[in-house]
């Protein structure tokens, strides 16, 4: 059965059926009292759901996504530069030396599916000018990502590593760009992920591998999105 009322409460119509929406289009909310599975989606737009107790989709379909913005155990001496927002970008952390990195932290929560990979993306400025490099595939930073991680009660770490290449061609100094990394949830030998696992994240400049033609392998660190597959409502599908 549905309940049909308006914004003072008042029930306006009812209908012993199920239909794919019903509303005035208006201030009106739409009541469920479900008798049964509707036959055929049902339009929420502009309403309001109120007394929903938790949603859950039959599969994952959002991504939980987590910003950090990363920091360094020895800034400016043996480790990352911290690089401050201006006119040039938005700032975070400049990379340069192999030996150099940046430190993250995440958490992975008791909404992810357990049978998924996970995402991490690094937005990065490079931070020389490589106008007169190669404009094909042949000028390229390549990231280094070690991950650490383990749960409440664990007494090993667990870890992975991944490598991604990323072409910057004829790049300006500043322009920005996106790696991404495709994190294996079950790669075996003790190393699957867990729910409630805490993940500590190193960031590297891989500089022996990094192809730059003109300028130098030199980037600024912005910001790592952090995401996993959820079947609670989230921020992105």
């Amino acid at each position: 059965m549905w309940f049909i009322r308006n914004a003072s409460n008042q029930i306006l119509d009812w209908i012993y059926r199920h239909a794919p929406s019903h509303k005035n289009s208006g201030a009106d909310e739409i009541l469920l009292h479900e008798l049964g599975e509707p036959t055929s989606p049902v339009a929420f737009n502009a309403q309001n759901l109120t007394g929903t107790g938790t949603i859950t989709a039959s599969s994952s379909v959002w991504w939980r996504e987590t910003h950090i913005g990363g920091g360094s155990f020895a800034p400016g001496a043996s480790g990352a530069t911290a690089v401050d927002p201006s006119a040039n970008g938005p700032g975070g952390w400049g990379l340069d030396l192999e030996a150099e990195h940046v430190s993250y932290v995440a958490h992975i929560e008791s909404d992810w599916d357990a049978a998924s990979n996970l995402k991490i993306e690094v937005y990065f400025q490079y931070d020389d000018d490589n106008t007169g490099g190669g404009s094909g595939a042949n000028d390229q930073i390549t990231l280094d990502l070690n991950l650490y991680y383990m749960k409440v009660g664990d007494t090993a770490i667990k870890t992975q590593s991944f490598t991604d290449a990323c072409v910057i061609g004829q790049s300006p100094q500043y322009k920005m760009f996106e790696s991404e990394f495709d994190i294996t949830y079950n790669p075996g030998g003790g190393n699957n992920i867990a729910v409630e696992d805490v993940m500590g994240m190193h960031l590297n400049l891989d500089v022996t591998n990094s192809s730059v033609g003109w300028g130098t392998a030199k980037i600024i660190a912005n910001v790592m999105e952090f995401k996993y597959k959820t079947a609670k409502p989230n921020y992105e599908v």
